[in-house]
């Protein structure tokens, strides 16, 4: 790794190691939220293929510092175009952007992602939109699953719920039961 961790850094990697990959991320903008999660694969190489989702304008950034900062060769997968050649060369992680998830999900789905992450969870805070619902389902059965936001989602618990429905299935099965807790 060319970039040496904060401690803080170090200790939020760890925490997801303790939580097996299944956490939410949300610390404030800039601290390496990104960085946390490459810490993570790095630790567990196995766990492979990964699907970061994040906004449009940064996958290309997730390439370069996945590169840069842990040695990761990703492929950026962009168009609303589906295409399955693109998984002809196996990748340790895949970037895809949330405006075109809801294009990829039956294919994606075929393709046995072992962690997901969610750059600017936020982004799918809405239960009813197309790319939460294309979360969710590409979700299930995950087993490791990283949220990440620097954003405070502070308006409506009810933006947190898809996200913690992702994150612990189990525990959080309807919106009904998420309300009356």
């Amino acid at each position: 790794m060319s970039v040496v961790p904060y401690n803080f850094q170090k200790a939020g990697a760890q925490r997801l190691q303790e939580l097996n990959g299944r956490a939410l991320l949300a610390d404030e903008m800039g601290l390496g939220k990104t960085l946390q999660c490459l810490l993570y694969m790095k630790a567990n190489p196995k766990v492979s293929p990964v699907l970061a989702i994040v906004p449009a304008p940064v996958k290309y950034q997730w390439e370069r510092e996945a590169l840069s900062l842990a040695g990761i060769k990703a492929k950026v997968l962009g168009s609303h175009s589906p295409n399955r050649s693109a998984f002809a060369e196996r990748c340790h992680l895949y970037i895809i952007n949330y405006e075109v998830l809801t294009h990829w999900l039956p294919l994606l789905r075929t393709i046995g992602f072992q962690l997901v992450i969610l750059d600017e969870c936020q982004y799918i805070s809405n239960l009813y939109a197309k790319r939460t619902k294309s979360a969710i389902r590409l979700c299930d059965g995950v087993a490791h699953v990283i949220a990440t936001s620097g954003t405070p989602m502070t308006n409506s618990p009810v933006g947190l719920y898809p996200i913690l429905r992702i994150l612990q299935p189990n525990q959080y099965k309807s919106f009904s039961s998420y309300a009356h807790e």
